[in-house]
């Protein structure tokens, strides 16, 4: 099979003057990677990387960071993702969990304690290196290449073992809309999917655009730019990157496909970012340990509002009981799904439950119809029983996100005086907003469900691919109270 670095190698051969990267340091062009990276081997081989070896990868948003990880590929390393944004705690923990034995970032004070750091903040190339053609070592199909981390918002980061083979055979099947040299913007590079999309474009001689600023305007003001076809971002950003557009004229023409990732949209987002950015609006259900299990494309979503996408030929999906009995179309239960080639279990063999009978449990709630499409109704540990009636803290979220004046929404348990379990919510608002009219808004859709109370926040607790943090939530109950029953 063509791996991605074989795959990386024929692009730079078919076009060599090819724009690879633009945007915050790009301008590169094929020919400028293909030395970069062969610098970038000679110099990590000098600091002692060999095969095998697991190496933490603390890296800005920026060509290098792939030129890196281009690098410790092709030397046969293992990569370990250590998350740009996190708290040196949260860096030296991931880094000793799995195992690193050096860390390779773009600032002196990237490093883990008591590893090597290789500071990689810039480098330089002659124009001849030919590490990534020439080198004693060539990566097979089963040679490690990476440990993939999961979010992490619920528990724990648990880790995937990839290998060259099976992260090649993820980017084969990422669910990109076609486009002669695609301009993709992904969003961060240490998140698998935003990997993976940066990779495809450049094994399509594409381009991966690099925002100056990744703050809503930074991100419209490079699309723009730089003519980005393909763009990926949370509900939550596509929602907000809406909002500020002030008329109904699409403000991205230019784009072939919007991937929204990191949760479902609810219809009325979908509609506002449809309206206002572009009609090409994309979504999957995806996790990290599977890959995308369910597409949806713009004619999806009007045909299923509120799904999460039709399931994949290549993916079999079920839904059962309690007991594991698979159920009946349309019923709600608990997902599990098979997916060719897809992981064994975790890094280190945790969470074993997680990977049995063949199949992997998501442990998320949905339900599947007789035409395969699924609807995702939050997660088995997440649900709140409401005096015997259960419903998911994100079902309630997406009702709450319909009101015109919600810009987000989160959803938790708290009990009341009498001891009663009742739902609690934690509101960012969009400009002024009518407590009353939201609290009748939750009321009429959602009866005994509807909040208890409503908190007013500045923000809500999510992690780089938009998904909250839910561990985090209660404590938005500190806020100010409005609207209390």
């Amino acid at each position: 099979m063509d791996l991605f670095l074989d795959r990386l190698r024929s692009a730079i051969s078919r076009d060599p003057e090819a724009v690879a990267f633009l945007g915050r340091g790009g301008g590169l062009r094929y020919r400028d990677v293909r030395s970069l990276v062969g610098s970038a081997m000679r110099l990590l081989d000098a600091q002692g990387v060999r095969p095998g070896r697991v190496v933490g990868l603390n890296m800005p948003q920026s060509p290098l960071h792939l030129v890196a990880f281009f690098a410790l590929a092709r030397l046969g390393a293992i990569t370990l993702p250590l998350p740009w944004n996190e708290p040196d705690e949260e860096r030296a923990h991931i880094a000793k969990a799995f195992g690193a034995s050096l860390v390779v970032s773009g600032r002196a004070d990237g490093g883990a304690p008591g590893l090597p750091l290789v500071l990689l903040d810039t480098l330089s190339a002659r124009g001849d290196e030919d590490g990534l053609d020439a080198w004693p070592f060539v990566p097979r199909p089963e040679t490690p290449v990476r440990i993939a981390l999961t979010s992490g918002t619920v528990g724990e980061r648990k880790g995937l073992d990839h290998t060259h083979g099976y992260f090649s055979a993820r980017i084969a099947r990422g669910g990109y809309v076609a486009a002669a040299a695609p301009r993709v913007m992904p969003s961060r590079l240490h998140v698998n999917a935003a990997l993976q999309a940066a990779l495809h474009a450049l094994c399509s001689n594409g381009a991966v655009v690099f925002p100056a600023r990744y703050d809503t305007p930074g991100l419209l003001e490079a699309a723009t730019r730089f003519a980005v076809t393909h763009l990926m971002m949370p509900p939550v950003h596509a929602a907000n990157l809406a909002a500020m557009i002030a008329n109904d004229t699409p403000a991205l023409p230019l784009l072939v496909q919007l991937r929204l990732v990191g949760g479902t949209a609810s219809p009325s987002v979908i509609a506002a970012i449809q309206r206002r950015i572009t009609r090409n609006v994309y979504g999957s259900y995806s996790t990290t340990e599977t890959g995308n299990l369910a597409l949806s494309t713009p004619e999806t979503f009007a045909a299923f509002p509120g799904a999460a996408g039709r399931v994949r030929p290549d993916v079999t999906l079920e839904v059962v009981d309690e007991g594991g009995n698979p159920v009946a179309p349309g019923v709600t239960g608990e997902i599990r799904v098979r997916v060719a080639g897809m992981p064994s279990g975790y890094h280190g063999a945790v969470h074993a439950e997680r990977f049995r009978g063949g199949w992997f449990h998501p442990n998320d709630r949905g339900r599947v119809t007789a035409e395969g499409i699924v609807y995702v109704e939050g997660r088995v540990d997440d649900i709140i029983n409401v005096g015997g009636r259960k419903v998911s803290p994100s079902y309630v979220e997406r009702i709450l996100e319909e009101h015109p004046h919600v810009a987000e929404a989160a959803v938790f348990a708290l009990a009341d005086p009498g001891g009663n379990v009742r739902t609690v919510a934690a509101i960012v608002a969009r400009g002024a907003i009518d407590w009353a009219s939201l609290a009748r808004h939750a009321q009429e859709r959602l009866d005994v469900l509807a909040p208890w109370h409503y908190h007013e926040a500045s923000s809500l607790p999510r992690n780089t691919m938009g998904k909250l943090v839910r561990k985090e939530i209660p404590a938005l109950a500190e806020g100010p109270l409005r609207h209390p029953r």
